[in-house]
């Protein structure tokens, strides 16, 4: 598939723009996840 056929269907380009955007909010959301705590403080 071309570039160009992505840039000039609006809709594909909005599908693979979401998809875009899904993936780098579960790289952000994801590793919250698995932390035992959401800050990092050390016990002193």
């Amino acid at each position: 598939m071309k570039h160009e056929a992505v840039e000039k269907n609006i809709g594909l380009l909005a599908f693979f723009m979401v998809i875009a955007v899904s993936v780098g909010g579960l790289t952000q959301i994801v590793p919250l996840f698995s932390r035992t705590s959401p800050t990092s403080r050390s016990k002193v």
